[in-house]
């Protein structure tokens, strides 16, 4: 089996639960996500030996299999596959039971978010593929009704405001539509159309976080080759009759999720201004209060560095660090006091947040985000400013305010500290396909398609160093970072490019 960047070869019961390998990487090997995978009908008789010798090796309820979260992804494997055969041995079947019910006494009510999100779809599944277990099946409806509304903000972002748990949520969601479409006389049809409802929204909300390239933005804990990617919902969710818009307008305020977002001819950028997460499940959130991604002619410019384990080590804190992203660290702290592999304690909260449309008449009149969710179809003159107020806690009791302004080929970030404070650095995580020059005008960024860019800093000197960019679990990927060292307490940096940020 290959993960994640690992293998493992299974040869005893106790390689299910390898002493020697990561606890994600674990999980994985019990999800059983390959019997619903690409060209799995052609992988038929090694899915059988595989089912055959798990229920073998992992009686109940010992290793990590029977834990909620694997248990309740590999049950709703276990179902859509044995949905495809012509028959299923009642060995099989008597399995899966045994695990639905134990899942049903071991719901995640204490970790909650997407972990009990996926309990309740997977009693759902259950109680409508198994004879005689309604029981199953009202348990994990009443729970989504409860927490479809908390988890789905609405603007339509996934209240855990990572674009991977954002798609793997919109992915369960279709899955029980096509459930709800296929068991019409257990699945009632207003809680169908809520499903459908909330997919819209979400949808939309998915579609400005994305680059150019296709692929979602790295905010919080996200990687590539975890959730299925926009096109391939976008297919599932058409053969499932669920409408959605395709397309985005130049300028997104998603209020609810605190992410702005902006889409020109040459410019892609995603600006973080609101929370870290909700307060009370913030276990995939990052240090990084008013950060932001960047792509320039369809090309990947400023990148959070993404994640790449999971787990309480060393480098987990490092890449949930403010050092980690594209934003200011105030006295080498980071701004949301993150901690083991999943928690935060004092934390930032966002201040002043502003989004100024462009002006788009000849009288100079602005038009307001709730007259209008496009603004216009120029993006120069947006001003989008916000503070947050994650370094009070320090001895100089610091806030950190910034304010990302768009012209015409450029756009202008003014970082200010207040407060007391020995040393505050911006940084700027850079693609590994840029390459950054430094010169006597600043630096020169050249990227993949010999296009280029200028930075420059004002009240503040730069540094070039080595990074590292994590796109996927289990892969670090050398790159350059640019270090901007405040002079006094305020610093303005600025990006410019040759082409106009006009929308065609």
């Amino acid at each position: 089996m290959r993960f994640l960047g690992d293998e493992l070869t299974i040869t005893t019961a106790a390689d299910w639960n390898h002493a020697g390998k990561a606890k994600l990487f674990l999980y994985n090997v019990h999800y059983f996500d390959d019997l619903n995978a690409v060209d799995a009908q052609e992988r038929l008789a090694l899915h059988s030996a595989l089912i055959e010798r798990w229920i073998v090796d992992n009686p109940a309820p010992l290793g990590n299999g029977w834990e909620s979260y694997p248990l309740s992804l590999r049950i709703v494997n276990w179902i859509a596959h044995f949905s495809r055969r012509d028959t299923v041995p009642q060995h099989w079947l008597d399995s899966l039971a045994t695990q639905a019910l134990y899942l049903s006494k071991r719901i995640e009510y204490h970790l909650l978010g997407n972990h009990l999100f996926t309990n309740a779809k997977a009693l759902v599944f259950a109680g409508c593929f198994l004879e005689n277990n309604d029981r199953l099946l009202s348990t994990g409806l009443a729970i989504l009704q409860r927490e479809l509304p908390e988890q789905v903000l609405s603007d339509g972002g996934h209240f855990e405001l990572s674009p991977m748990y954002h798609c793997i949520a919109m992915a369960d969601l279709i899955d029980l539509v096509n459930l709800a479409n296929s068991y019409p006389d257990k699945i009632p049809s207003d809680t169908r159309q809520d499903w459908k409802r909330t997919l819209k929204l979400m949808f939309r909300w998915l579609d400005h976080m994305q680059h150019p390239d296709a692929r979602i933005s790295l905010f919080n804990d996200a990687a590539f080759g975890i959730a299925p990617d926009r096109q391939t919902l976008a297919a599932y969710a058409k053969t499932q009759a669920i409408e959605f818009d395709e397309g985005t307008e130049p300028i997104h305020y998603a209020e609810a999720s605190g992410y702005v977002a902006v889409h020109s001819t040459s410019l892609t950028c995603m600006m973080d201004v609101g929370r870290i997460g909700p307060d009370y499940i913030p276990g995939h959130a990052h240090a990084d209060s008013l950060t932001f991604e960047l792509s320039l002619h369809g090309q990947r410019v400023v990148c959070d560095s993404g994640t790449s384990v999971y787990g309480t080590g060393a480098e987990r804190l490092r890449q949930r660090g403010t050092n980690a992203h594209n934003t200011v660290v105030v006295d080498s702290e980071n701004s949301s006091e993150v901690w083991s592999g999943f928690r935060v304690a004092r934390r930032a909260y966002p201040l002043n947040v502003s989004v100024k449309p462009p002006l788009v008449d000849s009288q100079n009149t602005a038009i307001s985000k709730h007259e209008s969710d496009s603004y216009t179809r120029s993006i120069e003159g947006l001003v989008v400013s916000a503070g947050h107020t994650g370094y009070r806690r320090l001895p100089g009791q610091c806030t950190h305010h910034r304010q990302w302004s768009f012209g015409d080929g450029k756009i202008t970030i003014n970082d200010k500290v207040s407060g007391n404070f020995n040393e505050a650095i911006a940084l700027y995580h850079l693609h590994p396909d840029v390459l950054a020059e430094q010169n006597d005008s600043g630096v020169l960024l050249i990227l993949a398609n010999k296009q280029s860019a200028r930075f420059t800093a004002h009240g503040g000197s730069i540094r070039i160093e080595p990074s590292t960019w994590h796109p996927e679990f289990g892969v670090s990927v050398p790159s350059q970072r640019l270090v901007v060292t405040f002079t006094h307490n305020e610093l303005t940096t600025t990006l410019a490019w040759r082409e106009p940020m006009i929308q065609q």
